[in-house]
């Protein structure tokens, strides 16, 4: 962990043995979760979850794919939606460790401002890129948006959650 005003590096934090290919840190800046590509192949994933002074609070594993995004939810930091290059998106209870629920097809995943949504990335039948937004609690789908012609590579909510941006692997990005 890097002091931002000085760039003093101030903890390191030893996570195991394969390559670190995720980190995101909650709203409030006290948890940070990682994530690793494990063994060998790099086919397996390891999600660890910190507090501020570098203690492990939970090792999440589930993912059978380097993670890709990850992404706490900025109410409370009590769930945790991660993606893995499998395009599978997994929703976890931070506090207990325990797998809530996963999202097939999917490859990234974005809390709204206040929590109750998720923004997902896929893709369609026709080889075009979808966007949904799905309710955080239940995992449905409220609203489908086919976004771009190739995969979407991010996405953004804006402050108050009543626009969300995406951008795309075709050159372009959209506010919606």
């Amino acid at each position: 962990l890097w002091d931002a005003q000085t760039g003093d590096a101030e903890h390191r934090i030893h996570q195991g043995t394969g390559a670190v290919t995720s980190i995101t840190f909650s709203t409030d800046g006290e948890l940070l979760a990682s994530g690793t590509s494990d063994g060998d192949d790099g086919e397996s994933q390891t999600i660890c979850v910190w507090d501020a002074t570098r203690a492990l609070l939970r090792s999440l594993h589930r993912e059978e794919a380097q993670p890709g995004w990850m992404h706490f939810s900025p109410t409370d930091s009590r769930r945790l939606a991660s993606a893995g290059l499998d395009d599978d998106i997994h929703l976890w209870d931070v506090e207990s460790g325990a797998h809530l629920r996963s999202m097939r097809g999917r490859r990234i995943a974005v809390f709204s401002p206040n929590g109750r949504f998720l923004a997902t990335a896929g893709f369609t039948p026709q080889g075009f890129s979808d966007m949904h937004l799905v309710d955080a609690e239940s995992g449905e789908s409220r609203l489908r948006m086919v976004s771009h012609a190739d995969k979407v590579l991010s996405a953004a909510f804006d402050e108050d959650g009543g626009k969300l941006a995406s951008g795309s692997r075709d050159g372009t990005c959209k506010v919606w």
